[in-house]
């Protein structure tokens, strides 16, 4: 629901937080919830994601 740069940016700190603290986390599973929750995001959840580039 994310529609200014602004709410994207923070919707991509929050994935990208939540992600940091799970030491053990698989990205290339995490990369894939989204499409398995049948929602779209328009950045690549990964704890390396650099959210600033996000418009």
């Amino acid at each position: 629901m994310a529609q200014t740069p602004a709410d994207k940016q923070a919707a991509c700190n929050c994935a990208k937080d939540a992600a940091s603290r799970v030491p053990n986390i698989k990205e290339d599973a995490a990369a894939s919830l989204p499409a398995k929750c049948n929602i779209q995001v328009n950045f690549p959840i990964s704890k390396n994601t650099n959210c600033q580039d996000i418009h």
